[in-house]
């Protein structure tokens, strides 16, 4: 997710990160978070390639296959009522559903479009998402199914 939110939505304004601080503060937690150190060091270097943003489509439709299977027969993913793995899971859908986001082809998701219907009613969701991050930013790729 976090390549493709930086390299597509956020691009424009790759200009205004300033990477080599974040490295910097990154540094001290590299093993804690070898992740976060390795993608900030990648957007640092330019590294950025084709083949990492295709991976990271192919990333995001396997778990979205699996949320898909999860939820094709429950309305929440776990037990009968929303939960944690809901509210850890919303954000990341929220960044596939909303086309000032990703816009993400959900179309073979009908499940997860569903359940996410659900959880954007929730209020808690509403408050801790999306009021946060209700600045729109305009998307530069379209991901085809």
């Amino acid at each position: 997710m976090k390549i493709l939110t930086y390299r597509f939505p956020c691009g424009p304004f790759a200009g205004h990160m300033e990477i080599d601080q974040r490295l910097a503060g990154l540094a001290g937690h590299r093993e804690r978070n070898p992740e976060g150190y390795t993608f900030h060091r990648m957007v640092q270097e330019g590294v950025l390639s084709d083949s990492n943003v295709k991976a990271a489509i192919e990333t995001i439709h396997d778990a979205l296959q699996k949320l898909e299977a999860r939820l094709a027969d429950h309305d929440w993913l776990v037990g009968d009522q929303i939960s944690l793995a809901d509210y850890c899971w919303g954000p990341n859908v929220y960044c596939c559903m909303e086309e000032y986001m990703l816009g993400f082809p959900m179309g073979r998701y009908p499940a997860v479009r569903a359940w996410y219907k659900r959880l954007f009613q929730d209020e808690a969701f509403q408050k801790g998402v999306v009021s946060y991050s209700s600045v729109p930013l305009k998307p530069v790729l379209a991901i085809k199914n």
